[in-house]
């Protein structure tokens, strides 16, 4: 493609699809998870037994469904009062695993850099290979 046309035909693409989803967005109901995270529990009864039991207000899978929603959203609630970035520290095995991700980041990150050059001198060789080493050896501990 060439010229203005090459930009245009993404540009419009991006714009047109959520432009044509948005009445779909609009006229959707809430979700019986949204509707009993906010209190409202009769109102997400009543969304599935239209949309999943056809109505029947004594269908045994509106009530499964029910319990579900309702248990993990305490579960979640629990899980999320008692979780803190303070849990990473707390254990060696827990600071094992922060120094293996952030190093790993690191090390990704440290391999696109020096991918856009070669390597030029054994040290540097040295140094990867060695740092590599390291790497797997920790990797390896933790399994």
């Amino acid at each position: 493609m060439e010229g203005n046309i090459a930009w245009r035909i993404p540009t419009i693409l991006q714009i047109l699809i959520p432009v044509l989803s948005l009445p779909g967005l609009i006229c959707a109901p809430e979700s019986p998870r949204w509707l009993i995270s906010n209190d409202r529990t009769e109102e997400a009864r009543e969304l599935l037994e239209k949309w999943h039991a056809d109505g029947d207000k004594n269908s045994p899978l509106v009530n499964y469904e029910m319990i579900e929603i309702t248990e993990t959203l305490r579960a979640e609630t629990d899980a999320h009062d008692s979780a803190s970035y303070a849990e990473m520290f707390k254990t060696p095995g827990n600071r094992h695993r922060l120094f293996i991700s952030v190093s790993l980041g690191i090390f990704v990150q440290w391999c696109k850099f020096r991918s856009s050059r070669p390597v030029s001198s054994s040290n540097e060789y040295l140094l990867i290979s060695y740092v590599r080493t390291q790497v797997v050896t920790v990797s390896s501990a933790t399994i």
